[in-house]
């Protein structure tokens, strides 16, 4: 189910494709999946939390968010900080990855790749 939020499938999209006969079974998983990765602990509303849920499945890491709506990870140590980290570059604000310069040890490869391709992204819209 993860997986078509991740897509950008509609909960009525979801439910076609997995033949149900109502969307309100694709509502309530999709909050139980919030409810389990604690999106549904703030007050977000359903667009912020797919869009969350999406992330994590995406990065296939878990990520929390505090009460400024800032995206964190957990280190190797255990310690919170932050996904994106803001940097100044020539009197323009430019949003990197933390782990820009090097992929994170333990981090699947489908991971590492995700975040080259995101910083790339990124770098082209900046210019």
């Amino acid at each position: 189910m993860a997986e078509l939020v991740a897509q950008g499938m509609t909960n009525e999209q979801i439910a076609a494709r997995l033949n149900l006969h109502d969307k309100r079974a694709v509502s309530r998983t999709n909050g139980r999946i919030y409810a389990a990765w604690g999106l549904s602990e703030s007050a977000v509303d359903d667009k912020v939390a797919r869009a969350r849920a999406t992330l994590i499945y995406t990065l296939n890491r878990m990520i929390i968010w505090d009460e400024d709506g800032v995206a964190l990870i957990q280190d190797r140590r255990g310690d919170w900080s932050p996904l994106y980290l803001e940097a100044q570059s020539n009197d323009e604000s430019a949003s990197m990855l933390a782990t820009d310069v090097a992929s994170l040890p333990g981090a699947s490869a489908r991971e590492n790749g995700l975040r080259k391709r995101i910083i790339r992204r990124n770098r082209y819209k900046e210019d």
